[in-house]
């Protein structure tokens, strides 16, 4: 058991006029199952504050907190810790303006097992935000590193031969959704394909079947998920796997939104056809519009869908584009991007095995009919990714997952790199999840 040790206030600036008995002290124990994860619970204050966050830090300078949840007792989570590192903890609240900080707790993180992720840092310059990944090894499993490059969350997935694609933060706040998916070189059961709800103290929360489901899913902000499932039709004698993009409503009610055979023409003459009918790689839900955006890596483009029709009511890229491309080079093979304010930052991978892979931003402008690549940045160690990839907006950076290269790197928009990992030989990274919230509840 974790020894707890408590300082009373004083002596702390910010803890001047203070009153520990109504703001409380926490009682706290690591998870279980995820030693970098605080559980904190207490018995409810006498009089309800306007806010109450509980507040962490290492030196006592910079502090990271999460707001708290009222209940029988009161509890909080603390995410985003180093493993088998010391930390202070502490009740911050406000009572009609009053700000009032309670006693110092202090306890020690776990260390994580042994099959945790490690990146070999090559720039190191300490970075804000937590990167969530997929971890493709012998001992796959869902990642989060922080700033310095150190794994601060890890969960293996129950079958390393699935491909682990997706990793993302819950909009609830609550857990963590991990994807296993099809694996073309995997043994696994059609069964074992799903969505895994993993609760931030490490614990199984629901596993959702998602049978054929391969690539990618996403979730929208009432917890509707969606995901790339595979529709194989016969063309002739010849088995052709196609693409639907299949949505469950947090009641579970499931339907498909999108099949690819309804909205495109299957060509066995068309070279960029074989066996992989359009190849989606990539959704992403628009909650300005009400719309999907899925790339497909076959014709190199990006097409907006309706669910409501299941039809496509925009492309870019390609010769049946509706916005023209002004400026810059338009993408072939390329993976997983991110909506912006004004377009998308997108992985472009890149046909032939002699190009070099690049990050790109593309700004489009509906009214006039137009659209323009504003950035790019190819890789300055001229990785060429077959597969998968990412490009993240980080501040005013943009965070690149080269996955089958196994790295994640950091730059500005002047192309100068402020941080780089890079996992170990044979490692191939899912997409990524950018986030600066240390928000977690119970």
């Amino acid at each position: 058991m974790r020894r707890l040790l408590i300082l009373p206030c004083a002596g702390l600036a910010a803890c001047d006029g203070a009153t520990v008995d109504r703001v409380g002290v926490p009682d706290l124990r690591v998870a279980e199952d995820m030693g970098t994860v605080v559980l904190a619970e207490w018995e409810p204050p006498a009089d309800t504050p306007d806010e109450l966050v509980l507040a962490w830090s290492r030196d006592g300078a910079a502090w990271a907190r999460t707001p708290v949840e009222a209940g029988a007792p009161w509890r909080a989570v603390a995410f985003g810790l180093k493993p088998s590192t010391g930390y202070q903890f502490r009740l911050e609240g406000e009572w009609a303006g009053e700000a009032e900080i309670g006693a110092i707790v202090r306890l020690e993180t776990a260390a994580l097992p042994t099959t945790a992720p490690t990146l070999t840092m090559a720039e190191a310059e300490p970075q804000a935000g937590l990167v969530a990944v997929g971890v493709n090894s012998d001992r796959s499993g869902a990642a989060f590193f922080d700033g310095d490059g150190d794994v601060v969350w890890w969960w293996e997935v129950p079958n390393s031969e699935l491909l682990l694609t997706r990793v993302l933060r819950s909009v609830d706040q609550r857990s963590v959704l991990v994807s296993t998916f099809n694996s073309p070189d995997g043994e696994y059961e059609e069964s074992e394909l799903a969505i895994h709800r993993v609760a931030y103290d490490g614990s199984v929360v629901e596993v959702i079947p998602t049978p054929g489901g391969h690539h990618d899913f996403t979730e929208q902000a009432d917890g509707t998920l969606a995901w790339l499932s595979a529709d194989t039709q016969f063309v002739g004698e010849v088995p052709i796997s196609g693409d639907t993009l299949v949505e469950r409503s947090p009641d579970g009610a499931e339907r498909v939104v999108w099949n690819a055979w309804d909205t495109h023409t299957y060509d066995s003459d068309d070279p960029r056809y074989d066996h992989d009918f359009l190849h989606a790689n990539c959704v992403k839900y628009d909650d300005t519009t009400g719309r999907y955006w899925v790339s497909l890596r076959a014709t190199g483009e990006l097409v907006q869908l309706d669910p409501a029709t299941g039809t496509v009511v925009g492309t870019l890229f390609g010769p049946a584009s509706d916005l023209e491309l002004t400026s810059g080079e338009n993408v072939a093979f390329q993976h997983c991007f991110t909506l912006t304010d004004t377009g998308f930052v997108m992985m472009d991978d890149r046909m032939r095995q002699d190009e070099v892979s690049r990050a790109v931003e593309f700004t489009t402008d509906v009214e006039a009919g137009t659209m323009a690549q504003t950035w790019e940045y190819p890789s300055d160690q001229d990785l060429h990714l077959f597969g998968l990839g990412d490009a993240l907006p980080a501040g005013d950076d943009v965070l690149m997952v080269w996955s089958s290269a196994g790295q994640l790197q950091r730059v500005d928009r002047a192309g100068v790199t402020s941080w780089r990992g890079t996992t170990g030989l044979g490692t191939y990274l899912g997409y990524g999840q950018y986030s600066t919230s240390t928000t977690v509840l119970p």
